[in-house]
């Protein structure tokens, strides 16, 4: 079962999405994992209850929108609010709001507490924040622990943290991990840094991937510099955008090329991201010297024998301190 987990985890992480599977059984969540893999059985179509994740890998992983679309209709035919929800999702990722808010109140009308989440959602996303607080607190009232997190993070916008402090333990308390994070930025925005580094570290723990980046971010706050580049390789790896987004702050993207190229494990991100990496003028230059006109010597500033690349000025350096410096340590241009 451990490997079904891995499945939808790794879905989860790569597409930026949270897959709920409702039914536990060990059956259902090995077809779950073997559709989000693309393994789909014709029969899987003729269960209601599998078609909202049929309809979530064409959106996600095959970005078939027509796709995700026809299989979330089928599942919202069939009876099936989560179908119902994620067609709301979908239409409201589209910018077709008046469709989404349409398919969240026939969700909420059926009785479905994820419904009142969603629209909850849309109404703070386009600013009607009174409107998203009726319904996060409706859905709390009906079991929704998600909401608990989402009001959380409404009061915290509105620097209410004794609020957003007491909803977000609350949360916790009933299982939403991603509550922990939002603790951790509550604390961050109150100055509480010490705090903020100790929720932050839990919620990594429990695989929350937002607060990578967020535990960087407060490191580089406190001028630890090291520290955040640590975990904004980490976040890297696991695809933070933040991450992505803080280290480039730091350092050129030749230096950040070089660094995730010394990693032995590299994840897929990594992968793909040091191959767009190439594109860049000074990687490309980079890698050429490695391959032209690499020579076994001693560098110019670490004194180490290893493999040197020529500057233009014709110095040569080691690889590393080559993408650390700005300007030749012999020539001062």
């Amino acid at each position: 079962m451990a490997s079904v987990y891995k499945t939808i985890n790794d879905f989860d992480i790569k597409y930026d999405v949270t897959i709920i599977v409702h039914k536990k059984s060990k059956t259902f969540l090995k077809k779950v994992a073997n559709i989000l893999k693309g393994k789909i059985d014709e029969k899987y179509v003729e269960n209601s209850d599998l078609l909202p994740y049929i309809g979530a890998y064409y959106q996600c992983a095959m970005k078939n929108l027509e796709k995700a679309e026809e299989f979330y209709k089928l599942g919202m035919e069939k009876g099936n609010m989560t179908a119902t929800n994620n067609l709301g999702m979908l239409y409201e990722k589209q910018g077709k709001n008046d469709l989404a808010m349409k398919h969240y109140k026939l969700a909420i009308s059926k009785g479905d507490i994820n419904g009142l989440q969603n629209l909850g959602d849309l109404y703070e996303k386009q600013g009607k924040t009174e409107l998203a607080i009726k319904y996060y607190k409706s859905a709390i009232e009906k079991g929704n622990i998600n909401a608990l997190n989402s009001l959380g993070v409404v009061y915290g916008n509105q620097k209410n943290f004794d609020a957003a402090v007491e909803l977000y333990h609350m949360a916790i308390k009933k299982g939403n991990m991603s509550a922990i994070n939002n603790l951790g930025i509550a604390y961050e925005n109150e100055g509480k840094f010490d705090l903020a580094i100790e929720y932050y570290k839990i919620a990594i723990e429990k695989g929350v991937i937002p607060a990578i980046g967020n535990l960087g971010s407060v490191y580089e706050k406190q001028n630890k510099l090291d520290l955040a580049i640590e975990y904004y390789l980490l976040g890297i790896q696991k695809n933070n955008n933040r991450s992505l987004i803080e280290i480039k702050k730091l350092m050129s993207e030749l230096k950040l090329y070089y660094i995730l190229s010394q990693l032995k494990d590299k994840s897929i991100y990594v992968t793909e991201l040091m191959a767009s990496l190439k594109n860049n003028k000074d990687v490309h230059c980079f890698n050429n010297k490695q391959n032209f006109n690499s020579k076994t010597d001693t560098c110019l500033i670490c004194h180490d024998l290893t493999t040197v690349i020529p500057l233009n000025c014709a110095h040569f350096y080691c690889c590393e301190c080559y993408t650390n410096i700005t300007q030749c340590a012999i020539c001062r241009f």
